[in-house]
């Protein structure tokens, strides 16, 4: 069930029922709730489902592949937008833009050799993440990940930019991407948690790195 609780009074003033979905990625904006289906691949028939602010039903936005093996890494939503990083299997990840309430596809670029986890960010600051690189391929070699990229993705293009170049993450971790919560863009920097500390389980992180895009 998605349920929509009252800002102001606390209490729940929606309750919709959902399709089934295993960890299902989520973002929210004044046009709804938007939610995903990830890579734990859910039983539901499509990508990317939408709730309207008091609706009582959900809306498919991305029909789901014949083979149903396409999937959602990462949502953002931003004041009349919706951007979505989605993948099948091992293929390159897709950037695709949606604007209005009714979720109106307006850019698809595909991204080769790029697959992010974790994109914060907005149309005016444009969308942040950080990536190993070079990425890992079909196989991990000793090749991969010799460094972290920052990179900013043009909200209206999908148009890459390096940023930063960061130390490496302990392979682990790059390998299975950024955790959600490990970075936030806020009054015109990036900020990254980094790199995750796990000596004797999880302890947290160890650093934390701000980077301010130069004016353009």
């Amino acid at each position: 069930e998605a349920i929509q609780v009252s800002s102001t009074s606390g209490q729940v003033v929606d309750v919709v029922r959902m399709p089934q979905l295993y960890r299902p990625i989520a973002a929210a904006n004044s046009d709804g709730l938007w939610l995903g289906n990830s890579s734990c691949c859910g039983p539901a028939t499509a990508v990317i489902f939408h709730v309207a602010p008091g609706s009582h039903t959900v809306t498919k936005v991305m029909p789901g592949s014949r083979d149903g093996a396409e999937f959602v890494d990462w949502l953002v939503a931003d004041e009349g937008h919706l951007w979505a990083g989605t993948r099948s299997g091992g293929a390159d990840e897709v950037l695709r833009r949606f604007d209005g309430r009714d979720a109106k596809p307006t850019v698809q670029v595909t991204e080769p050799g790029f697959v992010a986890r974790t994109v914060v960010g907005s149309e005016a600051d444009g969308l942040w993440t950080a990536v190993p690189s070079p990425a890992f391929g079909a196989t991990i070699s000793d090749t991969d990940n010799q460094q972290l990229d920052v990179v900013r993705l043009d909200p209206d293009t999908g148009k890459q930019t390096v940023e930063a170049i960061l130390p490496a993450l302990p392979q682990l971790t790059a390998e299975q991407g950024l955790a959600d919560g490990s970075a936030a863009f806020f009054d015109g920097s990036y900020y990254l948690l980094e790199p995750p500390f796990r000596q004797g389980g999880w302890q947290g992180y160890s650093e934390l790195a701000r980077i301010t895009p130069l004016p353009t």
